[in-house]
């Protein structure tokens, strides 16, 4: 009887201590989990986004063998992990990270990028080209990859390319001896052999120049490619005209156009960008746009709207051009090219977002030293929106410094001071 007792509370004891090292190894194992931004309820997995305001659920992840990698990877006994998505196929004893770039990962199956096995590529012979050799000079690409039949960028395979024989020339392009390829798709017509890259903004080959920038490949057929030469990071020209990127400047003189303190300036006169500027303008002399401007003109009203994979928060609003007719200072125009900027457009300036309801027109502008609210309201407001082409207004507005602020908001503006003037 005594032994039966002896061996009951042992076995009791016995059984105790394993379901307390249990609870710790419970508890041990959330901590560590915790501590790399995941969070365990009820014994599920978490993981945050934005802030900690959406959350999602890794799904059927064991939480005693979970692991937390890098780069928002992870894995239990089971399956590897991205986010809360789990990796098709993917091997957790043998998966790593690419140390090389973390958007890749490897196991003794294949190779994934962001999460998808890229079908087909070879985990033995696959490795991330992130420097190589071209003409004798260092090159460091974020994009390419090769393994011993094909060239991949950003986890897709270039169809028809070579592995044996790919270079690359800069981060973005690259050339093998079936063709050139820009951001990993081939451009066709391009001599491969012969290419160069010039600038950010062109490129040339055996027979042609081609316009680079904005992402673009071009062939700009009006360049003469043996007179075409590099100005500077902005300006090329050749034996009949300058271009600013990819404009015409108008009436400039390629025979004597040079640079002066980041003004274009020739025999005929001097520019900004693509804009031949009015007056007796010194290049070495300071040169500024800011200051106050009398414009004529009328507005127009645009109707925007983001409800999603907006630029943050969804938004809909009415943004306000002033579409200038006439200027005191007519080097204003200079400012009011269609770049493709938000706030300004061709001969016109955002004047901010126009509330129906509180009958006003608000902006906000940035300078250097201070972020400034503007408002315009009342009888100002009132003869803007009466205005039009056949019944201009005139208006007074400063232009200031810029500063670099990051995200500008939608109803911002380069300008402020508004005044209409009698």
């Amino acid at each position: 009887m005594k032994k039966i007792l002896f061996w009951c509370i042992a076995l009791a004891l016995i059984t105790g201590l394993l379901l307390w090292g249990r609870i710790v190894q419970r508890e041990n194992k959330i901590d560590n989990i915790i501590s790399q931004g995941y969070r365990v309820e009820n014994d599920k997995i978490f993981i945050y986004y934005h802030n900690n305001e959406i959350k999602d659920e890794i799904k059927g992840a064991d939480l005693y063998s979970f692991e937390p990698l890098e780069e928002n990877y992870s894995k239990d006994k089971n399956y590897v992990y991205l986010w809360a998505r789990m990796i098709e196929g993917a091997d957790p004893a043998s998966f790593k990270m690419m140390q090389e770039d973390r958007d890749y990962g490897k196991d003794k199956n294949g190779i994934y990028y962001e999460g998808v096995e890229i079908k087909g590529a070879d985990p033995s012979t696959f490795q991330l080209l992130k420097k190589m050799k071209f003409k004798g000079k260092d090159v460091y690409g974020t994009y390419y990859a090769i393994d011993s039949h094909f060239v991949y960028h950003h986890g897709q395979k270039i169809e028809g390319s070579d592995s044996k024989t790919f270079e690359l020339i800069n981060e973005r392009d690259g050339r093998d001896k079936n063709g050139f390829y820009l951001e990993g798709k081939k451009v066709d017509g391009v001599d491969a052999a012969s290419v160069q890259i010039l600038s950010d903004d062109y490129s040339k080959d055996a027979n042609a120049v081609y316009f680079t920038g904005f992402g673009d490949w071009r062939k700009k057929t009006e360049i003469d490619l043996t007179t075409f030469k590099i100005v500077d990071e902005y300006h090329v020209k050749d034996k009949n005209f300058v271009y600013y990127r990819d404009r015409r400047i108008e009436g400039a003189d390629p025979t004597t156009f040079i640079i002066v303190n980041d003004l274009g300036k020739d025999k005929n006169g001097v520019y900004y960008k693509d804009f031949k500027l009015y007056g007796d303008i010194d290049p070495e002399k300071p040169f500024t746009f800011i200051g106050d401007y009398e414009l004529t003109g009328f507005i127009d009203i645009i109707h925007r709207e983001c409800q999603e994979d907006c630029m943050g928060e969804p938004y809909s609003i009415e943004y306000v051009f002033f579409q200038v007719i006439d200027a005191d200072n007519k080097n204003i125009f200079a400012l009011l090219k269609d770049y493709g900027n938000s706030f300004i457009g061709d001969k016109k300036l955002g004047l901010g977002c126009y509330d129906k309801e509180k009958d006003t027109i608000t902006s906000v502008n940035f300078d250097d030293s201070s972020e400034t609210k503007n408002l315009i309201f009342g009888k100002d407001l009132q003869k803007l929106l009466a205005s039009s082409k056949k019944n201009p207004v005139k208006m007074k507005v400063t232009r200031p410094t810029s500063s670099d602020r990051g995200e500008i908001p939608n109803c911002s503006s380069f300008y402020r001071n508004f005044k209409v003037l009698d």
